[in-house]
């Protein structure tokens, strides 16, 4: 079970909001209501889910397992590529 996730984002929030000392937990800053797309999802979809949500990333999972992550660059590399084709 996926109880969090960690971004850039995440930590600049976070040390935004005071919180600066470096033995911080990573619970104290970590998204917890993690949105995640299947591998059979479409690049198209999990896009739009990432825009409509402002994250920039999430994990691929599989019968409860993780199996990847897709970030934003990974689609934008996509389209480039089949762009370019």
């Amino acid at each position: 079970e996926i109880v969090g996730i960690v971004s850039q984002k995440d930590i600049e929030r976070f040390r935004a909001s005071g919180h600066d000392e470096p033995s911080a937990l990573v619970e104290a800053c970590m998204t917890s209501d993690i949105l995640t797309v299947a591998p059979e999802t479409s690049l198209e979809k999990a896009e739009r889910v990432m825009l409509a949500n402002q994250i920039g990333s999430m994990p691929v999972v599989r019968d409860d397992r993780i199996v990847g992550l897709i970030t934003v660059k990974d689609i934008l590399r996509m389209r480039e590529k089949l762009s370019s084709q």
